[in-house]
């Protein structure tokens, strides 16, 4: 494993330092504990001329000066302890350097832990030269050199990265990995190094036969092992990460209590079998992969593997089942960040033919939130979908059912958006729940197929769901739902374009104050819905007029976002800020949130905001004048078109118009543009007043004054019906404007007067700025 090498590399450099120079003792071959100290009297030596030389080697040694290099003694620990224990007694110029895998815990002994060889990280983008420069990656490239007499080119060294990391940095284990290259290539050798074989991959060169393979060397290392100690590695390597002493426990119940397990574990710590990984927190401990590699085929042979899979199965079903407790901490969810693989083969062993498919479920219900807060999404959906498929072959409660499905739905939504396969699943979920008459999971239900008649502006499905959901909401069951109800009928109307209406019930949303009722969004509807209606009022307040409450109240969103920290809530926050900023003309401060939103939707791996984030990114590139943000619009059109979301394509295909009209590139690079289609005024909603102006707008650069100022008028006159200075003000300043090309300046001066006045702060935004300057100028 590299002691040898190191050790004899130190003896070599310390040996002229003394004045009898240095021998080497080798124990590897010595088999019987009683022929120790025959090996070295034979190394320093001496004639062997009875059956114990030990008095020859103490009279020997006497009056030495000289290092004594004693190689290979954790198979005859307890003889060489005593030995150089009674040597270095006896002499004091001797000086003892041994190789061991254990310490031989005598007096004055120093330990020095031999690192394994470092390799480059995963994950980290690094130059060829920088990985090459890593010891592990040195010694595989010089071993696999020799053994094709090919130069590794700069892409082989890139794929050196995760086989070295696999090795443990052990430079057996990648003498025998680099000697297998001209064989299987490269590519292959990552998925091989995780086969069995690769225990018995040999080295060409004659070598001690502890050597020769890692199932030999291992052998070699575990033949002193006791029996308990046998049986505890082998059970431990079901661990595919880092683990704590208590789960150590858990998997030797019914073999040993627990302080001769706890004796054990240590046992093994000290013969460098276990890694030890201390923090000021908790001591963890792993296994090597290589080691680990060979305790579980040693316990696939035993006989254990059923009885040591279900108990490790039984070990995470309890931890996570004590997660579920709403008291839980919250942090306790990082615990789990470095177990999911843990989790996951657990899960897989339950469904296998020989497993237990009623552990496997609680395992998937358990994990539930934890895949959600590690942002594996793909993952949940999996196995979520498996444990369905298994239900009819276990006695579930229609309660573990429903979370289930809730779940799988509410996933899908999250990678897919508002797809067939999110209809489909949330029906199943409604159908189970009338079933059972479980009025709250009806109520979640219909609350997910409302938005998606609301953000498809079906107003006519979306009414009926409401209708549906408000009857439920009667129910003794349904009185703790009213803030979500809230929420949606407040949704309802900002989308249809209803402010005043919509502003009345996202205000009582955004004030729910009972715990019971915020309890019940986040734990079945997945997110806290005073969030998103917090979001919402926001843009509402600022399309009716008031600038700098909006700003705060998208602040105060932004910041209870971030405090609650799910996924939706952050996400929805950040989105909506990022849109009331590009409509008021702060680009600057827009940018910087974007990009926060696009980190955070990206590290959240939500494609549906991801799009979002990417679009607003895009407009602003747009803004500064960069013409690349265009295709990163369109394609982020093209994205949330197929995710079902054309509420969102709507108000985006709108606000690349105003960029490319306000900002010239119309004709700086060369766009062409289309006129909106507003010949179904309801697909628009809260946008319709918008839409009508920028179709103006193009009539305008086209020369048709006479159409320009009717679409202008017309916008006008719907922004007022939806009682929103906001798109009044944009109407109104496109429209005084061309009035002053024909001198009408009068009419023009009362119209900015009077929808200025309804602004109900002096925070200045793009339009306010520019409609000031107009009056200026009348």
């Amino acid at each position: 494993m590299g002691k040898t090498s190191v050790a004899i590399t130190v003896s070599q450099q310390l040996e002229s330092k003394f004045r009898d120079g240095a021998c080497f003792v080798e124990l590897g071959p010595v088999e019987d504990p009683s022929r120790v100290a025959e090996a070295f009297a034979i190394a320093l030596g001496l004639p062997v001329k009875k059956a114990q030389p030990l008095g020859d080697i103490l009279q020997f040694v006497q009056l030495k000066e000289m290092l004594i290099l004693v190689d290979g003694c954790e198979h005859v620990i307890d003889e060489s302890a005593a030995l150089i224990q009674a040597i270095v007694s006896s002499s004091v110029g001797v000086r003892i350097l041994s190789t061991s895998r254990e310490a031989l815990r005598i007096e004055g002994e120093w330990v020095f832990q031999l690192p394994p060889l470092t390799s480059a990280p995963i994950g980290k983008e690094l130059s060829a030269s920088a990985i090459a420069s890593y010891p592990a990656i040195q010694l595989f490239i010089e071993r696999a050199e020799m053994a094709t007499n090919v130069t590794l080119s700069d892409r082989d060294i890139k794929l050196l990265v995760p086989i070295s990391n696999k090795l443990d940095g052990l430079p057996l284990a990648i003498e025998l990995a680099a000697s297998q290259v001209s064989a299987i290539g490269l590519e292959k050798l990552v998925d091989a190094l995780g086969e069995p074989a690769v225990l018995e991959w040999a080295r060409k060169e004659i070598v001690p036969p502890g050597h020769q393979t890692l199932s030999a060397m291992l052998d070699w290392s575990c033949q002193r092992l006791s029996e308990l100690e046998h049986c505890m590695l082998r059970h431990l390597s079901l661990f595919r990460g880092s683990f704590e002493f208590e789960a150590a426990i858990v998997m030797m119940q019914g073999t040993m209590d627990g302080s001769e397990a706890a004796i054990v574990l240590s046992q093994l710590a000290a013969k460098s079998l276990l890694h030890v990984d201390r923090t000021d927190v908790v001591v963890r401990y792993r296994l090597l992969d290589t080691t680990k590699a060979y305790a579980r085929f040693k316990l696939m042979e035993s006989g254990d593997y059923a009885d040591a899979c279900r108990k490790h199965a039984r070990l995470y079903a309890s931890a996570l089942a004590r997660f579920q407790d709403p008291n839980s901490d919250r942090l306790l969810q990082k615990a789990f960040a470095g177990q999911i693989e843990d989790i996951t083969a657990a899960i897989s062993w339950g469904f296998q033919s020989d497993g237990d498919i009623s552990l496997a479920v609680d395992l998937v219900v358990g994990s539930l939130p934890v895949w959600q807060s590690l942002h594996l999404l793909q993952d949940r959906k999996v196995y979520i979908e498996k444990a369905l498929l298994h239900l009819d072959q276990v006695n579930v409660s229609v309660d573990v059912e429903l979370t289930l499905r809730c779940s799988l739905a509410f996933t899908i939504m999250l990678i897919s958006g508002f797809t067939e396969e999110f209809t489909v699943a949330w029906w199943r979920v409604y159908d189970v729940a009338e079933a059972a008459q479980r009025v709250d999971m009806q109520m979640v239900a219909l609350l997910r197929l409302w938005s998606q008649q609301v953000l498809l502006s079906d107003a006519h499905k979306a009414d009926d769901f409401s209708n549906k959901f408000q009857r439920l909401a009667q129910t003794s069951e349904g009185a703790l739902w009213t803030g979500i109800a809230d929420w949606y009928r407040g949704y309802l109307r900002y989308q249809a374009g209803d402010f005043l209406g919509a502003r009345t019930f996202l205000e009582r949303a955004a004030s729910e104050s009972r715990q019971s009722s915020i309890d019940i969004q986040r734990k079945v509807y997945g997110y806290d819905c005073r969030v998103s209606a917090m979001s919402h009022l926001s843009n509402t307040i600022l399309l009716l007029g008031d600038v700098g409450r909006a700003t705060e109240v998208a602040k105060q969103a932004v910041e209870l976002g971030l405090s609650e920290a799910d996924d939706v809530s952050v996400c929805s926050a950040l989105s909506v800020a990022t849109h009331n900023l590009i409509l008021i003309g702060s680009i600057e401060e827009a940018e910087s949130l974007a990009r926060e939103f696009l980190k955070q939707a990206e590290e959240r791996a939500l494609g549906n905001f991801y799009s979002l984030a990417h679009a607003y990114t895009g407009l602003l590139k747009l803004w500064k004048g960069d013409g690349g943000g265009l295709k990163q619009v369109d394609d982020s059109l093209v994205h949330m078109t197929n995710l079902g979301y054309p509420a969102w394509v709507r108000a985006f295909t709108a606000e690349r118009l105003h960029v490319l009209i306000e900002g010239d590139l119309v004709r700086t690079i060369g766009v062409g543009t289309t006129a909106l289609s507003t010949s179904e005024p309801n697909l628009w909603g809260w946008y319709l007043a918008e839409a009508i102006r920028l179709n103006g707008r193009l009539a305008q650069i086209s020369g048709d004054t006479l159409e320009a100022e009717r679409l202008f008028l017309a916008a006008l006159e719907v922004a007022r019906s939806q009682s929103s200075p906001f798109w009044e003000l944009r109407a109104a300043n496109d429209l005084v404007q061309l009035w002053s090309y024909d001198k009408r300046i009068h009419g023009g001066r009362v119209l900015l007067e009077d929808i200025c006045s309804k602004f109900s702060s002096d925070m200045p935004t793009k339009d306010l700025i520019r409609a000031k300057c107009l009056l200026r100028s009348l």
